[in-house]
């Protein structure tokens, strides 16, 4: 099992997140919300361009190669109290081999310390095999919110939080 994990930090790396987003959303999102709905999402959010923009403005992306294939991707937001998880997938036929944990570990690392660091996600409040991997890792639902993304669209989510430290992952 070889997992390298990569800062992403320049247009290739830009377009491995765009490329890895275009085949997880299209997977994982299908059957809970619209393909409009992804199409929009992924053009606004997840396009070379605006992940390279969002980079620029403090957002860290990070991505994992495992045997030297690209299966999954993680972007993480320091805030004064803690980090928010925004983005977290793994690839269909990579997961269950360790790498979300290690990923998630690579992207946290610098932030974690004795003290507990709040680390907070939103999920889609109909994506229960996702919330069944957020609840396994210790997060817990402490709010629901609905948001307007724009052209009709609303992201229905939970809001998860945990607190971890340097010891837990």
């Amino acid at each position: 099992m070889n997992i390298i994990i990569k800062k992403a930090e320049k247009t290739e790396h830009y377009k491995i997140i765009e490329i890895l987003a275009d085949e997880i959303w299209n997977e994982c999102y299908i059957s809970i919300i619209s393909k409009e709905q992804i199409e929009y999402m992924l053009r606004n959010f997840q396009s070379e361009n605006t992940v390279k923009e969002q980079s620029e403005n403090g957002y860290l992306y990070f991505f994992a190669e495992y045997n030297g294939e690209y299966a999954g991707y993680c972007c993480i937001v320091p805030e004064n109290d803690g980090v928010f998880l925004s983005k977290f997938y793994i690839k269909k036929e990579f997961r269950g081999k360790g790498i979300a944990k290690q990923l998630l570990k690579y992207a946290l690392e610098p932030f974690l310390s004795e003290k507990p660091l709040r680390v907070h996600l939103t999920v889609n409040k109909y994506n229960a095999n996702s919330i069944a991997v957020y609840k396994k890792m210790g997060f817990e639902v402490f709010n629901e919110c609905a948001n307007d993304i724009g052209n009709g669209f609303i992201m229905d989510d939970y809001e998860m939080e945990c607190f971890l430290n340097k010891n837990v992952l």
